[in-house]
């Protein structure tokens, strides 16, 4: 079980959101690691549409294969304008210890909205064997775009709205559960608690 909202940026602090992955998966008693990779690419289609950018601009790519005991459970491609990159200092080739979020809002760009889409499809033969998938095993996909404000360093009144990251993360669709816990969820729990055993 992956607890996606846990990691949303507006519920956790600085420190917790670099390691929201690793918090997650050791709370379940087994090892995460991951594997970093990172690239200049050209805003394809795809891309350029929903960050609202010109097609053919700039963006970097950081990408994250995520593991659990070993094995590969997600893939998570992250897309930033390259001003934006440029702006925060993103456009190094490791992984950043403070992670990309708290980078950015240290550089005026404070993430304010978040968008997501869950879908499914068959995966294409590179994704089948990044995942290490068996034969009719489909994708679970999250489409997460980001909105956020720009603030102006020489004029705190001046602040600018872009779409500034659209995270795309690729999961085991045979063996993933991707959950969402919103509100004041402990005081249900705490009043039904037969609902811990439900929803393990």
């Amino acid at each position: 079980v992956y607890t996606a909202s846990r990691a949303e940026p507006s519920r956790l602090s600085a420190s917790d959101r670099a390691d929201a992955f690793f918090a997650e998966v050791r709370a379940q008693g087994r090892i995460p690691t991951q594997q970093f990779e990172f690239h200049d690419v050209l805003a394809t289609p795809d891309l350029a549409t929903p960050l609202c950018v010109p097609e053919g601009s700039p963006l970097i790519l950081r990408r994250l294969l995520r593991l659990v005991d070993g094995r590969p459970v997600a893939l998570q491609d992250s897309y930033y304008p390259g001003d934006i990159a440029d702006r925060c200092q993103l456009r190094v080739t490791e992984n950043i210890p403070e992670g990309t979020i708290a980078r950015m809002l240290a550089h005026g760009v404070e993430e304010i909205a978040w968008l997501h889409d869950n879908r499914s499809r068959n995966p294409t033969p590179d994704e089948a064997n990044v995942l290490q998938l068996g034969d009719g095993v489909s994708l679970m996909i999250n489409l997460n775009l980001v909105g956020a404000r720009i603030h102006d360093p020489d004029d705190p009144e001046r602040i600018e709205r872009r779409l500034v990251r659209l995270t795309r993360t690729l999961f085991d669709g045979s063996s993933t559960n991707l959950r969402y816990e919103l509100g004041k969820l402990e005081e249900i729990y705490d009043a039904f608690p037969q609902l811990r055993e439900y929803l393990p």
